[in-house]
């Protein structure tokens, strides 16, 4: 068999990816569909019917909405304006002018390309180059060149994410109030496209959150097949079609998630028992390999166990051709190849390996791969590329999730331990775990190769240009041995073992939230936090660990604090900078400036004055709430004059109690804060956030110490 490696079996020429939005066409097709299949009438007798009904004095006549928006006029001055929506995207259309979720449109980039754009652009070599030294340097151990790759591909990272920010500022040069809601948007859609897809694909879970949702995904599902081509597809691979109650249920295990309504579900049950066996396999199994291992588990398993296959004869082949076939196959499939091969792999880097003798094994799995897809082409082209994407992007947010762990604005995390499970059986042992990343490593390649032609297909409707329309694009980066979602919303940890190509000798973390990375916290707190983590979610080894031991190492070091700050350590507090007074828009009594002033009409007098702002200060939380606890604080103050001070400031500025007291940084250095206010510290919500990381990481193992206060710690108990 020859292999093209430029080949891609789940995408078409990019020349074929058009527009495709007929708001008032797609609604008349697929009305007509499905009355042409409940009342078993001739498709253009049905077409007919729909058209009359919904014509200008039909009975009931189609209602074009009034939009208000804002256009350039011949000297770019915008100009607000009102049309209607289906004149608002024929002219959008008919222009080719790109279409945004937000409805914002843009002038295509075959017209005009933005500066912006030619920058980011030029950016992202720059930012790949740096992001492959990085892994280089982390290869062969070389943690320093690791660290300055790192920063300077997330310099580049910043630089180019920083154009969002930069165009919401009306100061800036490119105040452009449309580009930051455009872009989110965007990457929205892109994540939630790979997450509904993830979940179709590997779950056989479809967001039928309604009746009407579900009725018209399965109308739309029937539209626009070719059903001569399905019939020899299941004919060719002798598939199994479920039966119209079998496929019933399939779909309202997905929607009964969602709603249960008898009178919709006989519907749709009537609907599904008139379709045929080309239109029920559309419904079945496109984009869905969970309904294909379920009704045809012998082709699936087959299928992926081939695309798995590490043990292959090497052919007369030269060192210098295996390099060639290893460098110029498609990233995806080298790195489908790399992971089955991971074990002797390991710490090495690509140019290293190149060189050896693995190279061979790599190639034919290279080539191993592409014959694999090439003798299920048929089948891979007629339900793994379709142009029937996923239902209901708009409200995935609110999905229900089977494989899906955690989604971010530009990232889809899931699970395949069920594939590997269901490969490998439910309690695999250790020589099994070659074979367990091989299926990992497919499932996720069958993932990333569906998802390029479903953007494609976005991008196309967006009003990309022909030459861009992969260039919205997701690909597979980590692989998590391990992952722990934590209770916080965007936090978790992880353990990498593959990380975009490389196989790493040790087990790297990734922790991702702002408490697991609270900069307020001391380096050794942070690094000791980190240890447990590993621990605790087995990032070491997967022997017995003991979870009294770990709370009692963190209530020791809740107690350095508590000692740190009874010796008036400062620390342990967040800082902050006190800015000139004419920096801040707000009034000087009631901008962060008071506490300049405060600290040098009170405390100031007797433990030294601060220059003026600009300059570091830390903000010390008092356990402060009512005016009562304010009187006990002042009447615990010894020196009078200080006393006599803080009341004198309190009264002229209105102010009933402080729950917090600014000190300057340098008036502190090398001695303790004042002692007046040392025991009135906030010491438990002090150590509550230091501490932070701790009690995160607990609570993913059930162990809940911080609700809505601070009244309890581990320090309380062990």
């Amino acid at each position: 068999m020859n292999i093209d490696l430029n080949e891609d079996v789940f995408i078409y020429p990019k020349e074929h990816y058009k527009r495709n939005i007929d708001l008032i066409g797609h609604y008349i097709e697929q009305q007509s569909k499905f009355l042409s299949i409940m009342r078993d009438i001739p498709l253009d007798k049905a077409t007919d019917y729909i058209k009359n009904l919904i014509r200008k004095n039909g009975k009931h006549p189609l209602i074009d909405p009034k939009v208000i928006y804002v256009r350039k006029d011949e000297n770019d001055d915008r100009v607000e304006d009102t049309t209607t929506m289906y004149r608002y995207l024929k002219e959008t259309i008919e222009d080719r002018d790109i279409l945004t979720a937000p409805f914002t449109t843009y002038v295509a980039q075959d017209k005009k390309l933005s500066y912006i754009s030619k920058y980011v652009d030029a950016q992202f070599p720059k930012r790949s180059k740096k992001k492959k030294e990085q892994f280089a340097c982390k290869q062969k151990g070389d943690l320093i060149g690791a660290a300055f790759a790192n920063n300077a591909q997330n310099k580049i990272k910043r630089s180019i994410n920083s154009i969002s920010g930069a165009s919401s500022i009306t100061s800036v040069p490119i105040y452009q109030a449309s580009m930051h809601p455009v872009l989110t948007s965007t990457c929205r859609m892109t994540s939630g496209y790979a997450n509904a897809n993830n979940e179709k694909l590997l779950g056989g879970n479809r967001h039928y959150h309604s009746p009407e949702v579900t009725l018209n995904n399965l109308i739309a599902m029937v539209c626009r097949i070719d059903e001569s081509n399905i019939a020899s597809v299941l004919d060719e691979y002798q598939l199994y079609t479920p039966s119209a109650d079998e496929l019933y249920q399939d779909i309202m295990a997905s929607a009964h998630q969602y709603w249960r309504w008898g009178e919709r579900e006989r519907v749709i049950k009537e609907f599904i028992s008139k379709l045929n066996r080309e239109q029920r396999a559309s419904i079945a199994y496109t984009y869905d390999l969970y309904l294909m291992r379920k009704y045809n588990p012998n082709f699936t398993r087959s299928f992926i166990l081939g695309l798995c296959a590490k043990d292959i004869a090497r052919s007369n082949r030269t060192h210098e051709e295996a390099k060639d076939i290893t460098l110029k196959a498609k990233e995806s499939i080298r790195n489908i190849a790399i992971q089955i091969h991971g074990n002797s792999l390991i710490g090495l880097r690509m140019d290293e390996w190149l060189e050896m003798d693995i190279v061979y094994d790599i190639a034919e799995t290279i080539l191993n791969i592409y014959r694999v897809f090439k003798t299920h082409q048929s089948y891979i082209e007629c339900f793994l590329r379709s142009d029937h994407v996923p239902a209901s992007l708009a409200k995935l947010p609110h999905a229900l999730r089977h494989v899906v762990l955690m989604s971010d604005t530009d990232s889809s995390i899931f699970t395949l331990q069920d594939w590997v499970e269901w490969i490998c059986g439910e309690d695999y042992k250790e020589d099994k775990d070659e074979l367990a990343a091989a299926v990992s490593a497919n499932m996720v390649g069958l993932s990333d190769a569906t998802l390029k032609h479903i953007l494609a297909n976005m991008s196309a409707n967006l009003g990309v240009s022909t030459a861009k329309i992969h260039d919205i694009a997701m690909k597979n980066e980590f692989l998590f041995e391990t992952f722990t979602v934590m209770s916080r919303t965007k936090h978790y940890i992880a353990s990498i073992r593959y990380q975009e190509g490389n196989i790493y000798r040790e087990l790297d973390i990734e922790k991702k939230g702002v408490h697991l990375k609270n900069s307020n916290s001391p380096r050794e707190i942070i690094d000791h936090a980190e240890d447990i983590m590993k621990r605790l979610f087995y990032f070491y080894q997967r022997n017995e660990i003991s979870l009294h031991e770990i709370l009692t190492e963190v209530a020791s070091i809740e107690r350095q604090i508590i000692k740190g700050v009874e010796e008036g350590n400062m620390e342990y507090y967040r800082s902050r900078q006190i800015k000139s007074e004419e920096t801040y828009k707000a009034e000087a009594t009631v901008s962060p400036y008071r506490n300049y002033v405060f600290w040098n009409e009170t405390f100031g007098e007797h433990y030294g004055f601060t220059a003026s702002p600009p300059y570091t200060s830390v903000d010390v939380a008092l356990e402060i709430n009512n005016k009562t606890q304010w009187k006990k604080f002042l009447e615990s103050i010894e020196n009078q004059d200080l006393r006599l001070r803080i009341e004198d400031y309190m009264r002229r500025n209105k102010k009933d109690y402080l729950a917090s007291i600014n000190l300057p940084y340098e008036v502190f250095i090398g001695k303790p804060i004042p002692k007046e206010i040392i025991p009135w510290v906030a010491k438990k919500h002090l150590i509550a956030n230091i501490c932070s990381p701790y009690y995160i990481a607990l609570e993913a193992v059930g162990i809940h110490m911080l609700e809505h206060t601070s009244s309890r710690l581990l320090s309380d108990l062990y």
